[in-house]
């Protein structure tokens, strides 16, 4: 199962597109990170993505593999517990 992409704000910024909103992780984390796709946070592309650390965790956005990675990346089923908030800056 994938994450559950939220946005709840998106405004324009000159002439690019900004979204917020919350990912919600599951227990099934994949090797490598979770893929996101500007889709699903209301982007045609993606500049970037930057997600707050959150319960102990932080998160890197790998731009090249369109994933987000968590941090640390030890206990991994506990995941699902948690829910992150996001900012994606695209077109």
């Amino acid at each position: 199962m994938a994450v559950t992409v939220t946005k709840s704000e998106t405004m324009i910024q000159g002439n690019k597109v900004v979204t917020r909103g919350t990912i919600a992780f599951d227990s099934s984390y994949p090797d490598g990170g979770e893929a996101i796709t500007a889709r699903q946070c209301g982007l045609g592309t993606f500049d970037d993505l930057q997600v707050a650390p959150t319960l102990g965790r932080t998160f890197e956005w790998d731009a090249s593999n369109l994933k987000v990675k968590v941090f640390p990346a030890v206990n991994l089923e506990n995941l699902s517990t948690i829910t992150a908030r996001f900012q994606a800056t695209g077109t």
